[in-house]
């Protein structure tokens, strides 16, 4: 029967009797079907998977959550390799950096943001209280190498996107903070500060973070 031909029983034109296909055929068939989907992102499959997964990665999450912008309540400053370079608090003025003569504004005299270099960004955490000011702690980022301080111009909040890590101080940056700290604050706010003054004073220069617990 198969390979001659024969009257359709429903038409009653004549057809080709064609034989069945063959198994291996269909199965190949449909592996190559289920291999095209399996390449395809958001498919079920080990082919999926895996191009979701390099999807993710070159997006680049990040593996911290640094600041979202700058807080309010706290003190900013940044330290090049052994001082103080700029400073920022919430009274308006913005970012203030080093001259000659000064602390100045960064807005009115972009000319002395350098282009790169190896800088801190020192967050020194406070809080207001019945008693008056007390300082909390402090925390240190690395910044970009690259153009990371001519975001100072730029606004406020900008320098938190050229945060690339946590960072530890070295001596003279520790001991630029402390002399900071010591200008701006009586002498009674630093003596509820303990952790704080010793960790500036001490031999750490890993870690990034001291907090300061009454």
């Amino acid at each position: 029967m198969i390979g001659r031909r024969r009257p359709c029983p429903n038409c009653k034109n004549e057809i080709l009797i064609a034989p069945p296909p063959a198994e291996n055929e269909t199965a190949e068939k449909q592996t190559a079907s289920a291999a095209g989907n399996n390449g395809r992102l958001g498919s079920s499959g080990e082919g999926g998977l895996a191009n979701q997964i390099a999807t993710a990665a070159a997006v680049g999450l990040p593996s911290h959550r640094f600041l979202i912008r700058l807080n309010r309540h706290h003190l900013y400053y940044i330290c090049d390799r052994s001082k103080v370079f700029a400073s920022w608090e919430n009274n308006g003025q913005g970012w203030q950096v080093r001259a000659q003569s000064g602390m100045v504004s960064a807005v009115r005299n972009q000319h002395l943001l350098p282009q790169q270099g190896d800088f801190r960004l020192v967050e020194i955490h406070t809080e207001h209280t019945p008693e008056g000011i007390r300082l909390r702690g402090l925390t240190c980022y690395r910044l970009a190498d690259r153009w990371a301080l001519r975001s100072l111009a730029r606004g406020d909040d900008e320098i938190v996107e050229k945060i690339v890590d946590y960072a530890g101080l070295n001596r003279d940056q520790k001991n630029a903070i402390r002399f900071a700290l010591r200008e701006r604050f009586m002498h009674d706010v630093l003596q509820h500060a303990g952790p704080l003054t010793d960790f500036l004073g001490n031999a750490d220069f890993h870690s990034h973070q001291v907090l300061c617990t009454e």
